[in-house]
């Protein structure tokens, strides 16, 4: 297993973990189904056929001896069509609060890296006029990243192409061997002391957490994931300021001084965290395949108190590109050496990483693309796609921005900790439509 794929796989495990969830990558596809859904078997069944064609969900987590080496990937034998399950529940509003409450409970990747929960005959599902089919996919960020996880979904509703260009993990292996984990061992020191040598030369990163100043209402610790609002946007509408995500970013900018305005709070700096792939990741001889691309955590300032919208924009977009272009440097400079690493040491960061209940950003965004809307299943068409935003104590806001086609699914997520969270929804898309 990659080091990046073993970095989630810590990160995930209970014991470490520190998302509401477990910090697995839910996802939602709605497709229109008429009058009435296909039946349950019908559609786990047609999922099943092509879940045949991608090696990467046909695969589990295997522990090394002991612990004392990397985790392999070895074969699942498990049945696809039985990681379905069919959940009660036949109204939009229903489906959020399943979705919501979180009782997709988090994933285990030495039993299951992803599962599939299947809602039928749903009303009220926004832009379906009638029925829809949800599919709700659970995918363990040791499988893939948010970029690997487009690729899936775009195989698993019958885009041939993708399947080509699903991130894999190599050969999987009927276990570990032990030669294996004492090889590993023994040149750990050296790939060790390479790493630090490496690493104390790069570049520091443009993020000083010592200036940072936590918002309450935004950076309140909370326990449970408590909102989620969901709407569409036209893709013409969010390229305003750019990108989708610059004028995502823009947008937050706007609704978040609008919303602690309106509750009686200043602040003289927000920022947002987003992850970026830094150009050149494709070039770097990694020794073994990764499921998850190394992405960058950015962390942009908002440029608050800029009146002026289109200078906001400005600033906001610029702040980006500096930030990637910095953090890129140091970020390929250990990449290769970070690979090899040896495996204790991405469980301590694992065990430093729970610890931690303050994050030095006051909301997450992410952004993806998930190509034209020309997806079907048993020949209902997908209306559009939820990415389920990631919440953790400390970061009690984030949105995720999933475009299909020229529409852009707008999904928001907030803790118990933060006051009006649809007050926040609202403002956003205000400030999208240009209102404020």
């Amino acid at each position: 297993m990659s080091a990046l794929d073993a970095t989630n796989y810590y990160n995930c495990q209970k014991k470490y973990g520190n998302y509401f969830g477990g910090g697995d990558m839910t996802s939602l596809i709605v497709l229109d189904s008429g009058a009435e859904s296909p039946s349950f078997d019908d559609i786990r069944g047609a999922l099943a056929a092509r879940i045949a064609l991608i090696p990467a969900l046909r695969e589990k987590v295997l522990r090394s001896p002991g612990d004392l080496a990397y985790p392999h990937w070895g074969t699942d034998p498990t049945a696809p069509e039985t990681k379905f399950t069919e959940m009660p529940g036949d109204s939009w509003g229903a489906v959020l609060d399943t979705v919501r409450s979180i009782p997709l409970d988090g994933l285990e990747p030495l039993v299951s890296a992803w599962r599939g929960y299947v809602w039928r005959n749903v009303s009220g599902a926004p832009g379906v006029a009638d029925r829809a089919t949800i599919i709700a996919t659970k995918v363990s960020h040791t499988l893939t990243d948010g970029r690997g996880v487009s690729q899936i979904q775009r195989a698993l509703f019958g885009d041939d192409a993708a399947l080509a260009v699903i991130p894999g993990h190599g050969n999987p292996s009927a276990k570990v061997r032990l030669s294996h984990v004492l090889s590993e061992l023994a040149r750990a020191p050296w790939n060790l002391r390479n790493f630090q040598r490496v690493a104390r030369s790069a570049s520091p990163s443009l993020l000083d957490s010592s200036d940072f100043v936590a918002v309450e209402e935004l950076n309140g610790r909370g326990s449970r994931f408590a909102f989620l609002d969901v709407r569409h946007v036209g893709i013409t509408d969010l390229r305003w300021a750019g990108t989708v995500t610059e004028t995502g970013l823009t947008a937050s900018s706007i609704a978040l001084e609008a919303y602690l305005a309106k509750l009686g709070v200043s602040a003289r700096s927000l920022s947002a965290q987003l992850p970026v792939v830094p150009k050149g990741i494709d070039t770097l001889s990694l020794p073994v395949p990764s499921g998850n691309t190394a992405g960058i955590g950015v962390v942009v300032d908002l440029a608050v108190g800029t009146l002026d919208p289109n200078e906001r924009a400005t600033i906001i977009r610029r702040n980006l590109a500096d930030t990637i272009a910095e953090q890129t440097i140091s970020h390929l400079a250990i990449r290769e050496l970070f690979e090899r690493l040896p495996v204790q040491a991405l469980q301590a960061n694992a065990a430093r990483s729970a610890l931690i209940t303050q994050v030095p950003w006051h909301i997450g965004l992410t952004s993806y693309s998930k190509g034209p809307a020309d997806l079907t299943l048993l020949g209902d068409p997908v209306a559009f796609m939820v990415g389920v935003p990631m919440l953790r104590p400390g970061l009690g806001v984030a949105q995720k921005l999933i475009g299909l086609g020229d529409q852009v699914t707008v999904a928001i997520a907030a803790s118990d900790a933060i006051p009006q969270p649809e007050l926040y929804a609202d403002l956003l898309h205000a400030a999208i439509r240009r209102e404020i």
